[in-house]
């Protein structure tokens, strides 16, 4: 087998440009006889003879082999300069995308001549994907504001820029402040915001923000809550805004009992009664609202265009309320100890659910029905203090419309736990 190898290596080379040529070549197939700059098969050349440089340069090692691919790249960098002022001149255009191209299927038949076969046919493979998407990036480019340019710069600034220099270690009473997590809680914010705008601008305003709740409430159901109250405060209608709200509460639900059910499954039995009738509700509502959404949108049109959200200022404030409740959730178990079980998982509550999940399923001394009661507090106090941030950060109609999904999901669940206790 070992044989083989190089005509396995030389082979794959041959086929990366064949893919990336069959793709160049698709898009020229109109064009006369001879004014195409490269077709198919120039570019299957071009990748075996990157595969040829790659294959020398494995047998010679170190500098020579290093000095085979240069020479080989530099041969067909002047190759594709001489392609791209031909077709300038023949055509009048100055796209340089084809003779990148070439560069491309070089480069990648060289790195399979080399030995890294998968991962040269891997990355083919996304640059022919990359190279058929024009129509639709370029569209996308079309359809972006500059407002929603500038919020997603500033998204990725303080993500990829500010959030890996952080510390990612605890400080203050106990080690429970941590910059590194408190930051990523305002990237999240931000980010969901910014994520929930654009599913509405291209899903539509009934479908986008429930998608958008449905994966954040994998991460905080919290936070969806704060970035559709401001989506709703920068004029997106209160109803679909709160099926987000009801989205997350669902899966917010479902992600407690497979939580705990992981770290102790003897406790599924217990949560699944009233988590399970709240996760219907919540689903229930989320799915009445979008329909009515539906209706609205029929009725009257998406609305008005929206103004894309710079909620940074929300955010920050937002990890701000979650380093005190941090610190109090600290302070609580350091001055009532196992009798502040429940005061401490009413306070971690305020802001997520999954500390007291783990805490509570995992600690050995603790019975399961004290386990199940921290949990469900928790996941209630979790649950209404959605209602005061609706209220608090976004406009009335949103408010109202989540407390009545609350209360509806809040209702189901104490329900649900009534019959599960009866029996």
């Amino acid at each position: 087998m070992e044989s083989l190898a190089p005509f396995l290596r030389l082979g794959a080379a041959l086929a990366i440009g064949f893919l990336i040529g069959f793709e160049r070549g698709w898009r020229q197939r109109d064009d006369p006889e001879g004014t195409r700059t490269a077709g198919l098969r120039t570019f299957a050349l071009i990748g075996l003879v990157g595969g040829i440089a790659g294959y020398f340069a494995r047998a010679s090692g170190g500098t020579p082999g290093a000095l085979v691919i240069a020479a080989g790249f530099l041969a067909v960098a002047a190759l594709a300069v001489a392609m791209y002022f031909v077709a300038s001149r023949s055509h009048g255009f100055i796209g340089a995308t084809t003779e990148i191209a070439t560069l491309v299927a070089y480069g990648l038949g060289a790195l399979a001549g080399h030995g890294e076969v998968v991962l040269a046919l891997a990355a083919a493979v996304v640059t022919v994907a990359l190279l058929d998407t024009k129509a639709s990036l370029h569209g996308l480019l079309q359809r972006i504001q500059q407002d929603e340019l500038h919020s997603a710069i500033k998204l990725m600034l303080v993500s990829a820029v500010l959030l890996p220099i952080l510390p990612d270690r605890g400080f203050g009473p106990g080690g429970v402040l941590n910059p590194y997590e408190l930051w990523w809680i305002v990237v999240l914010v931000a980010g969901l915001s910014l994520a929930g705008h654009f599913a509405r601008r291209f899903a539509g305003p009934g479908a986008g923000p429930v998608l958008t709740g449905l994966a954040g409430g994998l991460v905080s159901s919290t936070a969806v809550t704060v970035s559709a109250a401001r989506l709703s405060a920068h004029g997106s209608a209160a109803g679909p805004q709160t099926a987000a709200v009801g989205a997350a509460q669902t899966v917010m639900c479902l992600r407690i009992v497979v939580v705990a059910g992981v770290l102790n499954p003897g406790l599924v039995p217990l949560l699944l009664p009233a988590l399970g009738a709240a996760a219907a509700a919540a689903l229930l509502g989320a799915a009445l609202l979008v329909r009515g959404a539906a209706r609205a949108k029929a009725r009257d049109g998406d609305g008005p265009p929206l103004k894309a959200p710079d909620d940074l200022g929300t955010a920050i404030v937002f990890a701000a309320m979650l380093a005190g409740v941090m610190l109090s959730v600290h302070y609580a178990r350091s001055w009532f100890g196992v009798g502040g079980f429940y005061a401490t998982a009413a306070l971690a509550g305020l802001v997520d659910v999954d500390a007291i999940t783990v805490t509570a399923a995992t600690l050995d001394d603790t019975p399961a029905a004290l386990a199940v009661a921290a949990i469900l507090l928790a996941a209630g106090v979790n649950t209404l203090i959605k209602i005061a941030i609706a209220f608090a950060l976004g406009p009335r109609a949103f408010g109202q419309r989540v407390a009545v999904l609350i209360a509806a999901t809040l209702a189901a669940g104490a329900a649900g736990f009534a019959a599960a206790s009866a029996f």
